[in-house]
């Protein structure tokens, strides 16, 4: 299962998408564009313990071409 349904994002609160998002980073986010892209990340990712590890050491941002980076949290330049 995952996070949250896909999709629902646009109803949700800044505080209800930062909960659904889960172990994803959504530090930098400083809106809710922003974290409707992280939600649409983490949630096509399980709630098994190791995909949630691998979440949480993921780079969440999305790249200007809409895709997500993939890289690893926190590197200065994203892939």
């Amino acid at each position: 299962p995952t996070l949250a349904p896909a999709g629902k994002s646009g109803d949700m609160s800044v505080r209800e998408l930062r909960r659904a998002c889960g172990a994803a980073d959504t530090s930098w986010c400083v809106d809710k564009k922003e974290l409707r892209e992280v939600f649409r990340v983490a949630g096509g990712v399980c709630r098994a313990g190791e995909c949630q590890s691998r979440l949480k050491g993921s780079c969440t941002k999305t790249l200007s071409c809409g895709h997500p980076c993939g890289g690893v949290r926190g590197e200065a330049t994203c892939l």
